[in-house]
């Protein structure tokens, strides 16, 4: 399904991003994120329900944290109570949160990027370093484009069915949109390198989970499903050429926009770049389509 969940890239991976990818470095932060961080124990008349004291959790989570926090921390504990309760006994597994990437000037969506990934091995445990941008290629593009979840039991035999960049390990998955009445924010994809692995009772489960991150998502966040027009992205071969620029780019455009236009903070310079890098790479597969063709 993604092929950047293949460990043995790890070596060629761009550094960590920046960009939502954990609370600040401070005593208070810190302190914050042990509170909420810890998985609730799962027990097995509630194995296929998210348990009460979790959704407690979160909604005080959702109460108290600060905005610079909030959103990452939810979407770090419910992909880590999400990969507990699924996999209980460290099947391999991976968990992945996908967002839509800002709007265009003329208020379009052209691309998804993966913000928080968690996995069990043979996965790597922490995959945001991994991240890509997808589009209508691939399995998350789907499922933002038309708002409706899917589920490919055997890759083996459902090969084509579903547009999917496959991964190694990966036998079967699944991919739930985020959504809040008719507005999507992204998708919640689930792999497993077991086939047939997604019963009903845990599709279920993972639609609650999908529908628990809806609070991870600022409002603006969300968009009309009209406005999900999806270009093709390149496969992560290709990707990580230009993924390994990207602090390089936040650093000339935080220098550059200081010299025009005044300072930008990081979290403002990392946005630029990744709609830098989607522009690119949107052009570079539209040039190879075309070539193709």
């Amino acid at each position: 399904m993604l092929a950047w969940l293949h460990s043995s890239h790890a070596s060629t991976h761009p550094p960590s991003f920046g960009a939502g990818r954990g609370p600040a470095s401070t005593t208070g932060a810190t302190s914050e994120f042990e509170e909420f961080s810890s998985t609730v124990e799962i027990n097995d008349e509630t194995a296929d329900e998210i348990p009460s004291t979790f959704y407690a959790r979160v909604f005080q989570a959702n109460a108290e944290l600060t905005p610079s926090l909030r959103s990452w921390l939810i979407r770090d504990i419910i992909v880590q109570q999400a990969l507990e309760q699924l996999a209980p006994r460290r099947q391999g597994m991976a968990v992945i949160v996908v967002q839509c990437m800002p709007p265009t000037k003329e208020h379009i969506v052209r691309s998804l990027r993966e913000v928080m990934g968690r996995g069990i091995p043979p996965w790597n445990r922490d995959l945001e370093q991994q991240a890509i941008l997808l589009g209508a290629e691939s399995m998350a593009g789907y499922v933002v484009t038309t708002g409706r979840s899917i589920t490919i039991q055997n890759l083996n035999e459902d090969q084509g069915f579903f547009p999917a960049h496959r991964a190694e390990w990966e036998e079967s998955s699944t991919a739930h949109p985020i959504l809040r009445g008719n507005l999507v924010a992204g998708c919640l994809l689930v792999s497993s390198a077991r086939p047939n692995y997604f019963t009903p009772e845990r599709l279920t489960l993972i639609q609650n989970y999908a529908d628990l991150l809806v609070l991870a998502f600022a409002p603006e966040e969300f968009y009309e499903l009209e406005r999900i027009k999806l270009g093709v992205m390149p496969q992560y071969d290709i990707q990580r050429i230009h993924l390994a620029t990207f602090q390089e780019r936040v650093y000339h455009i935080m220098l550059e926009t200081a010299r025009k236009n005044g300072p930008i903070n990081s979290v403002q310079a990392e946005q630029l770049a990744w709609q830098q890098l989607e522009g690119e790479l949107i052009r570079l597969s539209s040039h190879a389509n075309h070539e193709q063709g």
